[in-house]
């Protein structure tokens, strides 16, 4: 995980935004108290709808909640979106993308290490390959 810790980038980027704790709150439907917890690092966000409220109402891209070896791991998530679209075509890019748009929110909120996150990104990309693979199996036979 970065040196700043996903409640301190909360934090500033609600400073930044110029909205208190309260405003933020009335932003995204939750309680100030909500928002306290997520700051000081009592609670984190829960799932991805949560994250990805919180990045539009503070207007930074869910990526800036992210860790430098979670943005690292985006070039391979590149990779797997290019792989699926050569496959599979424009569906299967756009299912690769969203994919790939609800772990990087998962994985924001810091409860996995970097090591997990590689093993769980892996097997994302193997089950949605063999996935499609017998889609494609059963619709031939």
């Amino acid at each position: 995980m970065d040196s700043v810790k996903l409640g301190d980038k909360i934090k500033r980027a609600r400073a930044t935004s110029g909205l208190t704790q309260k405003a933020l709150a009335d932003k995204m439907g939750v309680t100030s108290r909500c928002i306290q917890y997520y700051e000081s690092g009592v609670r984190t966000p829960q799932s991805t709808e949560i994250l990805i409220k919180l990045a539009n109402a503070l207007s930074v891209d869910v990526t800036y909640f992210m860790s430098e070896r979670e943005l690292a791991l985006m070039g391979e998530n590149e990779l797997f979106v290019e792989k699926a679209q050569a496959e599979y075509g424009l569906s299967g890019k756009k299912q690769a993308q969203r994919l790939i748009e609800q772990a990087q929110a998962l994985f924001a909120g810091g409860e996995l290490d970097d090591e997990d996150k590689e093993a769980f990104l892996q097997s994302i990309s193997d089950i949605y390959f063999d996935s499609k693979r017998r889609e494609r199996n059963k619709s031939k036979g």
